[in-house]
């Protein structure tokens, strides 16, 4: 079960599918099947999207300000963060920065070092079996890395390198605050250095969706039989969230130091 509450004119969408038009304060409930799902509720050129996972015989909520949540989105992408970081971050940051020279194809990329761990500061761009550009435009394979199959990714790292477990990621989320206060220090311009970027996906219809909204990192940990672990990160959240998608989506890839 799922309840929607608007407070705005607008319509919602499930799975991209249109399921409903709002009238402002509107109270909305059905079932959906149980599994992770995409709700978008759109008023004119406003838009707010979110994924939520649901249970069997769990009800959810989404509420929303659909104004307050397009404003926020907007003044987050004309701060330039990295003003916002301080002088001991900053020299911290420079102190923690290294580089990768994958020897497979001669690409080099920027480092991290966040507590224990050596991160890759840029997504994975090794072209390999079951990996695509988004949109297939090398432009966007340039900026945001390729996507990957969950088989793929866990080829893709270089020697010495491998794609993080679950667990790993979650170490990563905790060294920077837990999954609130990690969302900003992790997204490009964060103080973390880590520098997620907001690539997309490709799902199994062979879609390419939400280049610059979303970004989706496989993690190495299996989920049932048919899926695997996610953090997700949206650009109109505050959150990093975990999700388990189909093995088959096309998603990013962060290498970590073995």
């Amino acid at each position: 079960m799922i309840m929607v509450v608007m407070d705005a004119d607008g319509t919602l969408s499930v799975d991209y599918e249109k399921i409903y038009d709002f009238k402002q304060g509107e109270v909305w409930r059905s079932s959906i099947t149980p599994g992770t799902h995409i709700v978008t509720l759109t008023n004119g050129d406003l838009t707010w999207k979110q994924r939520i996972e649901n249970q069997s015989g769990k009800q959810l909520l989404v509420e929303t300000n659909l104004q307050e949540q397009v404003v926020a989105r907007a003044e987050r992408k004309r701060i330039a963060r990295p003003a916002e970081i301080s002088l001991a971050d900053e020299k911290s940051l420079t102190a923690r920065q290294g580089t990768l020279k994958d020897p497979r194809d001669g690409q080099v990329y920027k480092t991290i070092k966040i507590g224990n761990h050596v991160w890759m500061a840029e997504n994975l761009n090794y072209t390999i079996t079951d990996s695509w550009c988004y949109e297939n435009s090398q432009t966007n394979c340039q900026e945001y890395g390729r996507l990957y199959t969950w088989e793929s990714a866990k080829k893709g790292c270089p020697t010495g390198w491998h794609l993080p477990t679950d667990s790993e990621w979650s170490t990563l989320i905790n060294n920077n605050g837990g999954e609130r206060k990690a969302d900003a220090k992790l997204k490009e311009g964060g103080s973390s250095g880590f520098n997620a970027s907001l690539g997309g996906f490709r799902n199994t219809d062979g879609e390419f969706r939400y280049v610059g909204e979303d970004g989706n990192y496989w993690s190495s940990s299996a989920s049932g039989e048919y899926d695997a672990w996610v953090r997700f990160f949206h650009s109109g959240s505050d959150k990093v969230n975990r999700f388990d998608y189909s093995r088959d989506y096309g998603l990013s890839v962060r290498c970590l130091q073995d």
